[in-house]
C-alpha cells in the first residue's frame, strides 16, 4: 500500500488506461501499480471511463484512481485535464496504456513538463492504420515505448518507430491461489459444462482478430473422434452472429457453449482440459495464454505475433500456422487422445509462465526504465533550455 507521507526521494508515478474492465493491458497495469515499491512510487492510477471490476483490487491497495472522463468520440478535453493534474500534483512520471491514453499522455506530459512521459505497446500493430500512423508519428513525444513482444517491438521499428525509444518488458502474471473446488463445481453447472467428457475453450472478444471461426472449424473435425468434447467460447464482440451461424451450419450446437463475457475467467480456466488462442493478426502477448498455463492447461496457439514466445511449440503446447483449420484439429486430436500428453504439456506451461513471466520480473525490468528515463532528464531540460 501507498505510504502516508510523501518523501522527498519518492516518485510521483500516474498509470493511466483507457478503462479499469478486465482485459490484458488493464490487468497488466493493475499488477505493476500493486507490485510497485510504495517507498519508492507514490502510484496514482487515470482512467478515461471511470469505474470497472479491477477498481476494487486498486481501493484494495489503497492507491488511488482519478478519473478524467472521456465523453465522445473526438473528446479532447482529457488531454488539458490530464495536463493539469500533472502539473498541480508535480508528476515524475506518466505511463501510459493503450492507444488513446498513450495519445493523451504524450501531448499533456510535454506540454506540463512531466520528466518521464511512457507509452506502452500491447500488440503487433495498432488496430486501424490512422491509429498506428498516429500512434508512430507522435512516438518522438515519449521517452520509452515499452512493448510487451520482441514481434510487436520488431513491427512498430520496421513500420516507422524510433529504434531508440523501443524497449521489450514481457508481461508478468501472478501465481494464483488454488480455485475453490466448490465454486468450480457451481460454475460447471451454471455454464452447463459438467455434461463433457473433456472440454476445449477460448477466452477472448469476438472480433476480427480473434479468430473463434477457426478453432469452431478445427472442432468439427475432430468432434466426430471425441463425441463428448465439449467447445466453450468466452467473450463477446462484432463477430458473435457470423460465429453462432457457423455453428449452426456445421451442425455443432450440442457441444457448443457461448457464454458471452464472464468476470470469472480462472474459474473456466480450471474447468478447460486446453486452451486454444486462435489469433488471426494483431497478437502481443496474450495474458489469456499465460492464465491458462498458469492454470496447467497445455495451450494450441496460432503462429501470431507473439504467441510463439510464450508457447513453446510441443514442449508448453503447440503453434499452428495462423488459419490452418488441418493444423489445429491435429494438434486438438493428439491432445484429445492422450491424458498423460496433456498433463506433461500443462506442468511445462506452469512452471514458464512462473519462471519467465513473473510479476518479479515486470516490476523490476519496468523500474530499470524509469531509472534511465529520468537519469536521462535532467541532461534533455539543459539542451532544451540552451537551444
Amino acid at each position: 500500500m501507498n505510504a502516508d507521507v510523501q518523501r522527498p526521494d519518492r516518485r510521483r508515478l500516474l498509470l493511466l488506461s483507457y478503462d479499469l474492465d478486465v482485459w490484458g493491458a488493464q490487468r497488466q497495469l493493475v499488477e505493476l501499480a500493486k507490485g510497485l515499491d510504495p517507498n519508492r512510487y507514490d502510484v496514482r492510477v487515470g482512467t478515461l471511463v471511470p469505474n470497472g471490476p479491477l477498481a476494487t483490487e486498486l481501493a484494495a491497495a489503497r492507491i488511488p484512481v482519478v478519473e478524467l472522463e472521456r465523453t465522445w468520440r473526438w473528446d479532447l478535453s482529457p488531454l488539458f485535464r490530464l495536463r493539469r493534474y500533472l502539473k498541480s500534483e508535480r508528476i515524475d512520471i506518466v505511463h501510459s496504456f493503450l492507444f488513446l491514453p498513450n495519445f493523451y499522455a504524450r501531448f499533456a506530459g510535454r506540454l506540463a513538463g512531466t520528466a518521464a512521459v511512457i507509452s506502452s505497446l500491447r500488440a503487433v500493430g495498432i488496430e486501424g492504420w490512422p491509429r498506428f500512423v498516429g500512434d508512430v508519428a507522435t512516438c518522438v513525444l515519449c521517452d520509452a515505448m515499452i512493448a510487451n513482444s520482441a514481434a510487436g517491438a520488431a513491427h512498430y521499428v520496421a513500420h516507422g518507430g524510433l529504434r531508440s525509444r523501443v524497449v521489450v518488458v514481457r508481461n508478468g502474471f501472478p501465481q494464483l491461489p488454488a480455485a475453490d473446488a466448490g465454486a468450480v463445481r457451481q460454475a460447471a453447472r451454471e455454464w452447463n459444462l459438467d455434461r463433457f467428457g473433456c472440454r476445449i475453450g477460448m477466452i477472448a472478444a469476438l472480433e476480427p482478430r480473434k479468430d473463434q471461426a477457426l478453432l469452431v472449424r478445427a472442432f468439427a473435425k475432430v468432434l466426430p473422434f471425441f463425441p463428448d468434447t465439449g467447445l466453450v467460447l468466452a467473450g463477446d464482440g462484432v463477430r458473435r452472429p457470423q460465429i453462432e451461424q457457423r455453428i449452426e451450419s456445421l451442425g455443432i450446437a450440442a457441444n457448443v457453449v457461448l457464454l458471452g463475457k464472464i468476470q470469472t475467467p480462472h474459474l473456466l480456466h480450471e474447468l478447460l482440459d486446453i486452451y486454444v488462442q486462435a489469433s488471426a493478426s494483431g497478437e502481443g502477448i496474450s495474458n489469456s495464454i499465460l492464465e491458462a498455463m498458469s492454470h496447467a492447461c497445455p495451450v494450441v496457439a496460432t503462429d501470431v505475433g507473439g504467441n510463439p514466445e510464450v508457447v513453446l511449440d510441443e514442449r508448453t503446447g503447440y503453434i499452428v500456422p495462423a488459419g490452418d483449420v488441418d493444423a489445429l484439429a491435429d494438434r486438438l486430436r493428439r491432445l484429445l487422445d492422450d491424458a498423460d500428453l496433456r498433463r506433461r504439456v500443462g506442468y511445462e506451461g506452469k512452471q514458464r509462465v512462473q519462471t519467465t513471466f513473473s510479476v518479479e520480473q515486470l516490476v523490476a525490468a519496468t523500474c530499470e526504465i524509469y531509472d534511465r528515463v529520468l537519469s536521462a532528464a535532467p541532461l534533455r531540460a539543459r539542451i532544451s533550455a540552451t537551444a
